[in-house]
């Protein structure tokens, strides 16, 4: 009489154990399964500003924004963020005022958004330009947006470090950049396990059995 040998991946408690491990895997990222996509844009308004630029006398300040993606970021936690970058060029290094500049920050959020609603939420950060100690000051009135998610109860949090930001001048020739830099906080509710995982899981079930099934039989 032949002896059947079973290994670990075809025997009941092999499959058992793939099934939890897979279980568990699934339930972990509906607990993780934050998903915020966003983009950052950004405006100058005043003397000598040209969309994303502006230009006094020898001082060029130019803003450049991004786009971020952050994955199963943990629900209700904050993540590290970036609003774009500050780019300043001033071929002598001496800086002018820019006195009567502001700047609107634009934060555009395609993922997520509400059920039923627009495919982006966008919002927007003002703040004025100013001379001190120095520096270029670009000084928000607010530091903070809220975006609805798919349902009223949720929502993603975005929040700069601080209302105030410096640019110091840069040497002769040289430039300064500054990033702009914060948080988001996702409040959502927990990202179901797609139908495809589960399917796989039935259907790796399915191929471990038969494997099971065919050794049984060649007792």
């Amino acid at each position: 009489m032949s002896r059947s040998k079973f290994s670990a991946r075809g025997s009941p408690n092999g499959l058992l154990a793939m099934f939890i491990v897979l279980a568990t895997m699934a339930i972990s990222h509906a607990a993780w399964g934050a998903n915020v996509v966003y983009t950052t844009t950004g405006v100058f308004t005043g003397p000598g500003a040209v969309a994303s630029t502006v230009t006094h006398a020898d001082s060029i300040l130019t803003y450049t924004g991004t786009t971020q993606s952050r994955l199963n970021i943990p629900n209700g936690q904050d993540t590290g963020a970036f609003f774009g970058t500050l780019h300043l060029v001033s071929p002598n290094g001496v800086l002018d005022s820019f006195a009567g500049n502001s700047f609107k920050l634009t934060v555009t959020q395609s993922v997520p958004t509400p059920n039923d609603g627009p495919k982006t939420l966008s919002g927007t950060l003002s703040g004025s330009i100013s001379f001190s100690g120095g520096q270029l000051k670009l000084a928000f009135t607010s530091d903070s947006l809220t975006f609805v998610g798919p349902t009223v109860s949720e929502n993603v949090v975005y929040s700069l470090q601080g209302k105030n930001w410096f640019i110091s001048p840069p040497s002769p020739n040289g430039f300064t950049d500054v990033t702009l830099q914060g948080t988001l906080t996702p409040n959502l509710a927990a990202v179901p396990t797609p139908a495809s995982v589960w399917g796989g899981m039935g259907l790796l079930g399915l191929v471990g059995f038969v494997k099971l099934s065919r050794k049984q039989l060649a007792v």
